[in-house]
């Protein structure tokens, strides 16, 4: 035979806030925080020659003459992480590119030693 869980107001109530308070969170994180740390990383790799405002490596657009590179916009897998696509070329054939994760707390923007890189070569 089932037995009914029964929750209490009280236990329902904490729950439903740590729900909201998680995803309100998350949802600063993945506006505000992504376009800042985007802002951040893009001022780091400007001189580094031509920013483009697409990926050549995932579009049909040719890609311009080196140096360039390409910053993706962010996103946020959970609250306070923001992930950033990014990409450049040094020299024809032979760049690297991929995704960088940052802790972003409301002004602190912190690069985390995880990263998903490629690097090619010709």
């Amino acid at each position: 035979m089932l037995q009914r869980i029964r929750f209490s107001t009280r236990a329902l109530l904490c729950a439903v806030t740590l729900l909201c308070t998680y995803l309100g969170l998350w949802t600063l994180t993945a506006t505000l925080g992504a376009s800042v740390v985007r802002q951040t990383v893009v001022e780091r790799m400007d001189g580094d020659g031509t920013r483009l405002s697409y990926d050549p490596l995932r579009s049909s657009q040719s890609s311009p003459n080196t140096p360039w590179h390409f910053v993706g916009t962010g996103s946020s897998p959970c609250p306070f992480i923001v992930c950033i696509d990014w990409a450049r070329m040094d020299a024809p054939m032979l760049g690297t590119g991929g995704r960088s994760y940052f802790f972003w707390f409301f002004g602190i923007e912190l690069h985390l030693p995880i990263m998903d890189g490629i690097h090619w070569m010709s």
